[in-house]
C-alpha cells in the first residue's frame, strides 16, 4: 500500500445535503476507478453516506423510538424493537401521522429509513 497522507475529518458539522453530496462524488469516483475493488469500495462508501444523511434526517425529525399504538414523527419504515433494543423482526411502511401498530409491552418502533 502507497504510503500517503491521509486527513480525517469530522462529519459532525456537515449538513445533510453536504453528506448527500458527498455520497454523489463518491459514486463519481466510482464510475472512473481502475479496478473493480476500487469501484466497489467507493459505491459502498457512497451507500455509507447516504445511510449516515438518512439517520441525520431522522433524528432531526424526532424520530426516535415511538411507542406502539403513536403516531409516527415522519414518513418512513419503522422496525420493531424489544426493551434492550434488538430487533424483533417486524417493519411496517407507515405515513407522518398514521398510527403504528400494537406491540408486546416494553417493545418500541424505530425509524430506519425514509
Amino acid at each position: 500500500m502507497a504510503n500517503s497522507s491521509i486527513e480525517r475529518k469530522s462529519l459532525v458539522g456537515n449538513t445533510i445535503e453536504q453528506l448527500l453530496q458527498m455520497a454523489d462524488e463518491f459514486d463519481a469516483m466510482a464510475a472512473g476507478a481502475a479496478t473493480s475493488d476500487a469501484k466497489q469500495a467507493l459505491l459502498s462508501l457512497g451507500a455509507r453516506f447516504r445511510v449516515f444523511a438518512s439517520s441525520r434526517a431522522a433524528a432531526q425529525d424526532g424520530a426516535g423510538p415511538v411507542a406502539p399504538g403513536k403516531p409516527a414523527p415522519c414518513n418512513g419504515m419503522y422496525e420493531l424493537r424489544n426493551a434492550f433494543g434488538a430487533q424483533a423482526g417486524n417493519k411496517v411502511q407507515a405515513k407522518k401521522g398514521e398510527l403504528l401498530p400494537r406491540a408486546p409491552r416494553e417493545f418500541t418502533w424505530c425509524f430506519t429509513s425514509a
